[in-house]
């Protein structure tokens, strides 16, 4: 495991207390694992404490993440507006996920490449009338090779459930 070069509940607390001058007493290697995409994910993600979640999640988006990939060339410049961000006081923030992926489905997939004209809607209207059998017999008309096939509908039976 590789050591952090900035702790993140450091950047927080400035941040939180309006330290701005924080970033101009980061050493060389701290200014370099400043990232401030991953900050303000932290940041925007105060704990409710008296409406603060609310607060912080609304200046954090008006304040910076609407110029936050234009001036990515101003790490100053970004952390002083993250830091006209704060509270005042030192408050609990959590990380916020982003949206989850869903991995691709191998029967959308192979469904994709029997009707390419599809868009991703009507390949779920497609999905939605078929059934063990008639997907089999789909695969079976488009002369899918055994074996693909045998993997296609334990997929397709693994995706009912």
């Amino acid at each position: 495991m590789t050591d952090r070069k900035l702790d993140i509940f450091r950047v927080l607390d400035n941040i939180d207390r309006r330290q701005y001058d924080f970033y101009d007493s980061l050493d060389e290697d701290e200014k370099k694992a400043f990232v401030p995409f991953i900050i303000t994910r932290w940041m925007s993600g105060a704990t409710d404490q008296g409406g603060l979640h609310s607060y912080y999640l609304h200046v954090t988006n008006e304040l910076v993440n609407k110029h936050l990939w234009q001036l990515s060339d101003h790490p100053e410049l970004i952390w002083k507006m993250m830091a006209s961000c704060g509270a005042g006081k030192t408050k609990r923030h959590q990380w916020i996920k982003g949206p989850s992926r869903k991995s691709k489905s191998k029967v959308d997939e192979m469904l994709k490449t029997l009707f390419p004209s599809a868009n991703t809607t009507e390949i779920r209207i497609v999905r939605s009338q078929l059934d063990e059998k008639t997907f089999q017999s789909l695969l079976q008309a488009y002369a899918i090779p055994e074996k693909e096939e045998k993997d296609l509908l334990k997929e397709f039976r693994k995706e009912l459930k």
